[in-house]
């Protein structure tokens, strides 16, 4: 079942607030972002600084007590709209098959924006 995202993890991400059905938003960006940006690796767009590690390694990195993290990477498919590889979904079952039941943080990301949800899987 949903459950919501651990209040702590704010704290350790850049820009994260509150969004819809208990999930928690995270982009590195304090602006609005071009729908058409094409997420270079080293840096932003807009102001051409330097960015670090990509927002998809930042949350898969995550160390939650009593969490299984798995973070999905993203890629923009067209202005606006992202998707992700069939792949990187079987990686998410393999993950959850392997380790099993318990809290899990799931999320999908990109090099700069994240969703992040939480849920409790229990034993049948």
């Amino acid at each position: 079942s949903r459950i919501e995202v651990p209040e702590e993890i704010k704290g350790c991400l850049p820009h994260a607030w509150q969004g819809k059905k208990k999930s928690l938003l995270v982009i590195y960006a304090d602006f609005l972002c071009s729908e058409d940006c094409l997420e270079p690796e080293d840096h932003c767009t807009v102001t051409g600084e330097q960015r670090g590690k990509p927002l998809f390694e930042l949350l898969d990195e995550l160390e939650i007590p009593g969490y299984h993290v798995h973070v999905v990477k993203s890629r923009q498919m067209g202005p606006g709209v992202g998707g992700y590889r069939a792949t990187e979904l079987k990686r998410l079952k393999d993950s959850i098959l392997s380790k099993g039941t318990g809290k899990w943080i799931i999320g999908t990301a990109c090099r700069c924006h994240g969703v992040l949800s939480a849920m409790e899987l229990e034993p049948r």
